[in-house]
C-alpha cells in the first residue's frame, strides 16, 4: 500500500485497507480481495521466420503474466495460419512451408484471447542432399564411368544435378573427372571423387577403385583377304586393351574357321585355301572370350611358277629341240604352257626360239631360253648349249672289210644320222656305213664293215663323215686310214 492510497496485489488471499486521518483519528476500511495473476501478453519466439519449402520451423508461445511472471504456452494456446495453403502449424506450433508466399501463424490464449503472431515466410525448396549414382565403383585402367548426382530438396523433391555441381578428384593421376561426372581410369589405386553444390556447400562422395587394364578386343589382320585355293595366309591377332594399350595374341588365342571344306586355320593363325568359296576365321581369347574375326574368300589356283624342259640343252649347231613349258599351281596342280608362255632367248645369234619354244642352234656357243606367263615376273629357263656335232671311228685305221664302230655326239636328239666313208673313186666316190637315230643326249653308235678292197679305193686317209638324210650339209667328219 503506497502512501498514496495505490494498492499492489502480491499474493492471493483477502486483505484490509484502512484510511485514517491522523487528526481526528476517523478511519476507513476497504476489504481487498487478490486473486492469482492474470496474462497480459503472449509473445512468440520469432516474430519472422523465413522458411524454405518443405521445411519445418517449432515456434513458442510465452506469457508474460500480471505478475511479470512468465510462462510457457506452447501447448496450451489454440494455434492457426492464415493460409494453410502456404504453411500448416500444428496445435504444438510446428510450422510446415508448403508452398511459396507470405502467411500468419497466429497463437492465441483460448480464456483471455490474448494472442500473439509470426508471419513467416515461405521461400523455394533448399537443397538437402547430393546422393551420387554409385557410391564405390571398381573400373578397369583405360575404362569410363559416368557418375550422376542427384539432389534432395527440403520439399522431398530430387533433381539431376550432375552439371550444375562441381566435380573434383582426390588424384587426377588416378583417375580424372569430367565437368559433367565422367570418371576415367588411368592408374591402378583408389581415389574419392566429389560432387559439390556451390552454394549450399553439400557434397557427396564415390570411391573408385582402379583395376589393371582389361582387355576389350581382339582385331585379326587381315580383316578380309582373297587366297588363291592352296595358297596360305598367317593371320595375326592384336589385343586391343581398356587403357588403349595392344598386344600381339596370334599364339595365345584360340583359332577356328566356320567352314573347313573351305578354309582351314591351325593353332598359329596359318590359313590354308582348300576350296573356292568364302570362310570366317575368328580368334578368341581363352580367358575373356573376346573374339574378332577375318573373312576369307577362296580364289581359283593360281600360276605360282614356271618350269622349262630340258633344264639343259645341248643342240648341235643347226639342230633343234622341242622345249616345254609346265606351270605349276597353288592348288599342288600342273599345266602345259608350253603354246602360252612367251619364248625368248638371251642370245638369238646362238640359239634362237620359236613362240612355240622350237629351239635351233644358231652358232657354237652358250645362250639361255626363258619361258615367261604374262601373270608372273620370274620365268622358267633352258641353259642352252649349242656344240658342234663330231664324230670319231675306232679303230681309226684298218684293212678293208675291217669292223668299226662310229660314234657321235653333239646331235639333235632325236634326228637320224647317215655316216659315209669316201672311197676317192671316180666311179663310186662314197660308201654308206650305217644309219642310226641319235638318242636323249644327243649321241649315237653304230656298229660298221670298212668297204671292199675294190670300194674302199687307195690306201692312205679317207674321210668319214656324218649327215642327215634330206640334208646336204655335212655335219661332222673324222677321217680312216686304210691300209
Amino acid at each position: 500500500m503506497s502512501p498514496s492510497g495505490l494498492v499492489t496485489a502480491l499474493g492471493t488471499g483477502v486483505v484490509s485497507i484502512t484510511a485514517t486521518d491522523l487528526v481526528s483519528l476517523i478511519s476507513a476500511v476497504s476489504s481487498v480481495t487478490v486473486l492469482p495473476a492474470v496474462l497480459d501478453s503472449l509473445t512468440l519466439s520469432s516474430s519472422t521466420v523465413n522458411l524454405p519449402k518443405g521445411e519445418t520451423e517449432q515456434l513458442t508461445a510465452t506469457g508474460l503474466f500480471s505478475d511479470g511472471t512468465t510462462s510457457d504456452l506452447t501447448s496450451l494456446v489454440g494455434w492457426s495460419s492464415s493460409d494453410t495453403s502456404t504453411a500448416s502449424v500444428s496445435s504444438s506450433g510446428l510450422v510446415t512451408a508448403l508452398t511459396a508466399g507470405v502467411v500468419s501463424v497466429t497463437a492465441t490464449d483460448l480464456q483471455s484471447l490474448i494472442s500473439g503472431t509470426s508471419l513467416i515466410t515461405v521461400v523455394p525448396a533448399v537443397l538437402d542432399s547430393l546422393t551420387l549414382s554409385a557410391s564405390t565403383l571398381s573400373l578397369p585402367a583405360g575404362e569410363t564411368q559416368q557418375l550422376t548426382a542427384i539432389g534432395v530438396f527440403s520439399d522431398g523433391t530430387t533433381s539431376d544435378l550432375t552439371s550444375l555441381v562441381e566435380w573434383a578428384t582426390s588424384s587426377s593421376t588416378t583417375a580424372s573427372v569430367s565437368p559433367s561426372g565422367l570418371v576415367t581410369a588411368l592408374t591402378t589405386g583408389v581415389v574419392s571423387v566429389t560432387a559439390t553444390d556451390l552454394l549450399s556447400l553439400i557434397s557427396a562422395v564415390s570411391s573408385i577403385t582402379v583395376l589393371p587394364a582389361v582387355l576389350v578386343g581382339v582385331a585379326v589382320s587381315p580383316l578380309v583377304a582373297n587366297v588363291p585355293k592352296g595358297d596360305t595366309l598367317q593371320l595375326t591377332a592384336t589385343g586391343l586393351y581398356s587403357d588403349g594399350a595392344t598386344k600381339d595374341l596370334t599364339g595365345t588365342v584360340t583359332w577356328s574357321s566356320s567352314g573347313d571344306s573351305t578354309v582351314t586355320v591351325s593353332s598359329s593363325g596359318l590359313v590354308t585355301a582348300q576350296g573356292i568359296g568364302a570362310g570366317a576365321i575368328t580368334a578368341t581369347d581363352p580367358s575373356a572370350l573376346i573374339s574378332g574375326a577375318a573373312l576369307i574368300t577362296v580364289l581359283p589356283a593360281v600360276l605360282v611358277a614356271v618350269t622349262a624342259s630340258p633344264l639343259v640343252a645341248n643342240v648341235p649347231k643347226g639342230g633343234t629341240q622341242q622345249l616345254t613349258a609346265t606351270g605349276l599351281y597353288s592348288d599342288g596342280t600342273s599345266k602345259d604352257l608350253t603354246g602360252t608362255v612367251n619364248w625368248s632367248s638371251s642370245d638369238p645369234s646362238i640359239a634362237s626360239v620359236s613362240t612355240s619354244g622350237l629351239l635351233s642352234g644358231v652358232a657354237v656357243g652358250q645362250a639361255v631360253v626363258s619361258a615367261v606367263a604374262p601373270s608372273l615376273s620370274v620365268p622358267g629357263i633352258t641353259t642352252v648349249n649349242v656344240t658342234a656335232p663330231s664324230i670319231t671311228i675306232s679303230p681309226a685305221s684298218g684293212r678293208p672289210k675291217a669292223a668299226a664302230t662310229v660314234s657321235g655326239q653333239g646331235f639333235t636328239p632325236g634326228t637320224k644320222v647317215k655316216v659315209i666313208y669316201k672311197t676317192g673313186v671316180a666311179s663310186k666316190p662314197k660308201v654308206k656305213l650305217c644309219a642310226a637315230t641319235v638318242g636323249s643326249l644327243g649321241t649315237f653308235t653304230c656298229s660298221v664293215k670298212m668297204p671292199t678292197r675294190i670300194e674302199s679305193g687307195a690306201k692312205g686317209a679317207h674321210t668319214v663323215y656324218a649327215k642327215e638324210p634330206k640334208n646336204k650339209a655335212i655335219l661332222a667328219t673324222t677321217t680312216f686310214t686304210l691300209s
